[in-house]
């Protein structure tokens, strides 16, 4: 393990000074772009696991766990699509929704009512599970695809990619689309039309009254991939390209940007491109290498950035464990060394390899769900458990290296 070498993440402020981030209002980048339902709360952290269709809930006070239901006689997750669960969030629920604003949690579900058209619905409850309503139902403007729903500043954002076909050539739309949260009433913020490579390569993030949406596509031969940032004002609606550059090769595979503008971006690794670099924009500048992607060996690779935070992974050679290493948006390495799994001793995946299903980084801790194939003797005779079993797991950053605590165990 090596050892740390800079302020440990607890030492350092979650924003910097000046920091326009509000968070009764604002939406969390730590949890944009992270493909699961993940939220940290002052008192708790709530979770959909993948595998089953509840809200989960862990209570950082008593350290309690379970379906965010308070109804007592409930049987929850007993019950097959427990309608009557305070917790169930229906069939159709979408991953890459779950939001906090103004103390309430928001998500984006399943709707199917007789005589509608409408497939998507908007739902809000508070963190102790009273006062679950149903806001509106919907179906997206003009066929756009979201693969992500995030509120900000009293409206939902959707990150959309769809595939367009114009004047018989095919290609991709990417567009930001919104709504008020209160009520239905969609405008598109921001589109473009790119042609059809690498269309899945883009990040929404928001700072202040602000929505950057950063996207790379392949321009052809002559002119090569094009990394561009967008940056959208809530406000007047306007939009403006505060960047074009063919720096990075290759798909997106990071985008973070710091309360004062900075943004770091990251290519996707590719096994012969061991030079590869991480980039940095400062004030709006041209894009430059900073840090590399790999280290010296190139064994690590960088593959998250999150909370001011770059991670990398490394696979052991029979793929039973993990090495991770962590650095800061400096590139000064913070912890380099074994990912603990105590976690799973005892378990039927005790001797499994760790497959991450998403993570969140803060400042002073790191949120991270590993998922398994479901053996059979986590099973009894009649259940109906979905084919995956995950787990919830925080690591705190301390001078003697990871602390691991489970949060939420098999779901």
């Amino acid at each position: 393990m090596t050892a740390i070498n800079s302020p440990s993440i607890s030492d350092q402020p979650n924003e910097p000074a000046g920091s326009l981030f509000d968070p009764v209002t604002d939406c969390d980048n730590r949890f944009v772009s992270v493909e699961t339902n993940l939220l940290e709360l002052e008192d708790m952290v709530i979770w959909q696991s993948f595998a089953s269709p509840y809200i989960l809930y862990y209570d950082k006070a008593t350290g309690d766990s379970g379906a965010l239901c308070a109804k007592p006689e409930c049987m929850h997750m007993e019950k097959q699509n427990n309608a009557d669960c305070l917790a169930y969030m229906g069939p159709g629920s979408k991953p890459a929704s779950f939001c906090c604003y103004r103390g309430q949690i928001y998500w984006v579900g399943g709707y199917k009512q007789s005589g509608s058209y409408e497939q998507n619905a908007l739902y809000r409850m508070n963190p102790d599970s009273s006062g679950k309503k149903l806001l509106f139902s919907f179906n997206p403007p003009d066929g756009h695809a979201p693969q992500e729903y995030r509120i900000h500043r009293g409206r939902l954002y959707l990150r959309c990619v769809t595939n367009r076909v114009t004047d018989g050539v095919p290609g991709s739309s990417l567009a930001i689309i919104s709504t008020p949260i209160e009520t239905k009433d969609f405008r598109v913020d921001y589109e473009t039309e790119v042609p059809d490579t690498n269309p899945w390569s883009n990040i929404m993030r928001f700072i202040g009254d602000n929505v950057y949406f950063a996207y790379i596509y392949n321009a052809g031969e002559e002119n090569g991939y094009v990394t561009k940032v967008i940056r959208h004002d809530i406000n007047t609606g306007e939009n403006e390209e505060i960047i074009s550059d063919g720096a990075l090769e290759g798909a997106l595979t990071g985008f973070w940007i710091e309360p004062d503008g900075t943004m770091i971006l990251a290519p996707y690794h590719k096994n012969t491109y061991r030079d590869m670099k991480i980039y940095r924009s400062v004030n709006g500048g041209p894009l430059e290498a900073f840090a590399p992607l790999c280290d010296e060996n190139g064994e690590f690779t960088t593959r998250f950035f999150s909370g001011g935070i770059m991670w990398g992974i490394k696979s052991s050679e029979d793929g039973k464990s993990r090495e991770i290493w962590i650095r800061d948006l400096e590139g000064n390495t913070l912890y380099k060394g074994a990912l603990p799994k105590d976690f799973l001793k005892g378990t039927a995946h005790e001797d499994e390899t760790l497959l991450f299903a998403g993570m969140a980084c803060g400042t002073d801790s790191i949120l991270m769900i590993y998922q398994f194939m479901r053996k059979d003797e986590e099973r009894s005779a009649g259940d109906v458990l979905p084919s995956v079993i995950q787990f919830l797991v925080q690591y705190r950053l301390t001078e003697n290296g990871l602390e691991e605590q489970l949060l939420i165990a098999g779901t």
